[in-house]
């Protein structure tokens, strides 16, 4: 995410506003006196939903940094700085030219999902795809309503049309729509499609301008050796863990009800809005983040997860309750039907079974009552099981809601709730007890991020094999010590038609399988050039991180050695010194 989304996202409009003028409730907005012009009757009006503001005296409107900008008189820059501060956002340089170039991406996806929606409705490769929608039951006003599209198996359909409408190369590039060739041949475009024979999903952000897309393989162009689902890289404008499918149609919907539902994929979503169940959205194939938490928060406090049934499903609702319950977040769990693989098939087959399904959620902890329901009668395993409930209960920030859940722990296994807090008070809160009783230690953000990227290294080594041949010196140094590493040389070496799925079910911590889904996600085969390129970049990362710390435990032994007037040593030390900075 860029720092002017950043800092908007951080901070509350209304409160913003409310800082410089009174305003007062008025339906869903708020309504105040305009600072602009004068005026008796109160025209000024601001939208906490849509975070904007407009008056309908004097016309003018905006975000929260135009408005500082009116109010205060500032540029563009001094305002986001301002703002910036309130925020508690550390701000880099930045200038007006950034703002503009959001703009221009802006309208180039407003004209792509054009161009893409063309083909669906007015040509005949259209055709095929309109079919392909028909059989997976999605009508004509959701088609409409989430701006469907299709784009031919062609390479550079979309390339030829971006260079006619004179769209700059760099910007169609830094779109994520299309990929710059590393060599173009004379009269030869420079560029080609990202997307190609898919079924177009336009991804927008709340305010519901169009940031991003997701295409969907047509089944006949389906080898299996694409990603079924393709996402748009990430852009200044797109970053898929800052944005959920379909709650710019959804919000108002979730207020109303004051829950959401989450699901898995677009699918789902379509499907749910078109049986009026709209107060679904989507995680779009990633596990749920803080700042998709963030924007939720917004609209209600109230979550039912509701992911496919399969193993990365059920990863990905582990890891989503875990941040969802730390943030204070009343979580819920919908067991969808067994006969039905996800939400979609359910609505198509039977919508009244999957509200049968949301009146029977599951708060998330007598979900996990339910799964181990049969134990609880063993004191051993009972002490087990509590031991795994213990830390989750540990998470909620209510007193009164965790109090309450004291209470159903003492009543469903028979134990008094004194000895639960006596137990209470040796759970290590720096861990979690997850469904299958492992523990996840937390990490300074340094070490999180570090441990992020390593797993993201090895995550594109599993999708990709090649990368560990052609980079296996630079593998076998950074994890010289991997445990992790090592299982993947084996499976790829002990086997000539390794089963991928095989080898990620067979991991209880869910951390892995689920970096090597988003990878999926955002690459397939034909991406190996991009994928290559964020490897060979998180290489370089890693390798500067290793050589920064030996050099600084070289540079403590020098301190130590100067200190015990050693010079030989010191002498030696830089030359160690030496050797680690040109290293390559």
């Amino acid at each position: 995410m860029d720092q002017v989304e950043e800092v908007k996202r951080r901070l509350n409009i209304v409160e913003v506003i409310s800082s410089y003028l009174n305003l007062r409730k008025s339906g869903r907005n708020y309504k105040g006196l305009c600072p602009f012009h004068q005026e008796k009757t109160p025209s000024f009006m601001v939208s906490g939903e849509k975070q904007i503001w407009h008056c309908f005296g004097c016309g003018l409107g905006g975000d929260v940094i135009s408005f500082v900008m009116q109010m205060e008189g500032l540029e563009f820059y001094d305002a986001l700085k301002l703002l910036a501060d309130r925020a508690g956002v550390k701000l880099k340089q930045i200038d007006n030219e950034a703002y503009s170039e959001k703009k221009q991406l802006y309208d180039l996806n407003e004209l792509a999902m054009r161009f893409f929606r063309h083909i669906l409705l007015n040509t005949k490769p259209g055709e095929k795809a309109k079919d392909y929608l028909k059989k997976r039951n999605i009508n004509d006003d959701s088609s409409e309503e989430f701006q469907l599209g299709y784009i031919p198996n062609q390479k550079d359909i979309l390339s030829r049309f971006l260079v006619k409408k004179k769209i700059p190369v760099p910007l169609a590039v830094k779109s994520g729509l299309v990929i710059k060739k590393d060599y173009a041949k004379a009269n030869e475009l420079p560029i080609f499609d990202r997307f190609r024979g898919r079924v177009i999903f336009p991804i927008f952000n709340q305010s519901s301008s169009c940031v991003g897309f997701t295409g969907r393989i047509m089944p006949q162009f389906d080898t299996g050796e694409m990603a079924k689902y393709l996402n748009s890289s990430d852009s200044p404008i797109f970053n898929k863990s800052f944005i959920l499918y379909g709650l710019n149609l959804a919000k108002r919907e979730i207020m109303d009800k004051d829950f959401a539902i989450l699901v898995e994929g677009q699918m789902d979503v379509i499907s749910s809005h078109q049986f009026d169940f709209k107060n679904t959205v989507a995680s779009s194939g990633t596990s749920l983040t803080q700042s998709q938490l963030d924007l939720l928060k917004r609209f209600t406090d109230k979550i039912y997860f509701a992911f496919d049934q399969d193993q990365a499903g059920q990863i990905a609702t582990e890891r989503g309750v875990e941040l969802a319950v730390s943030q204070g977040f009343f979580v819920y769990i919908v067991l969808i039907p067994k006969a039905y693989k996800d939400v979609d098939e359910c609505l198509q087959k039977d919508p009244k079974l999957w509200q049968k399904a949301l009146d029977d959620k599951k708060e998330f902890l007598d979900y996990l009552f339910l799964i181990n329901k049969s134990k609880k009668n063993n004191p051993s395993e009972v002490k087990q099981i509590i031991e795994k409930i213990l830390p989750w209960v540990n998470k909620i920030q209510d007193p009164i809601v965790k109090g309450g859940w004291f209470k159903k722990i003492s009543d469903n296994f028979a134990i008094t709730e004194s000895y639960l807090y006596e137990a209470l008070d040796k759970v290590d809160k720096t861990k979690t007890g997850d469904i299958s009783g492992n523990e996840k230690n937390k990490l300074s953000p340094d070490e999180d991020q570090n441990k992020q990227i390593l797993i993201k290294v090895l995550a594109l080594a599993f999708v990709f094999p090649k990368f560990i041949k052609k980079f296996s010196k630079d593998l076998k140094e950074i994890f010289a010590k991997s445990s992790l590493y090592k299982k993947i040389l084996k499976f790829y070496t002990n086997s000539s038609n390794p089963n991928k799925d095989k080898f990620l079910a067979k991991f209880k911590d869910p951390v892995f399988p689920l970096a090597v889904l988003e990878v999926e996600n955002d690459y397939d085969n034909e991406d190996l050039l991009l994928a290559e390129k964020e490897f060979v970049d998180l290489l370089f990362f890693l390798k500067n991180k290793t050589k920064h710390s030996q050099l600084e435990a070289i540079n403590a032994e020098i301190r130590q050695a100067e200190k015990d007037n050693n010079q030989e040593k010191v002498k030696n030390l830089l030359k160690q010194i030496q050797d680690v900075i040109l290293k390559k």
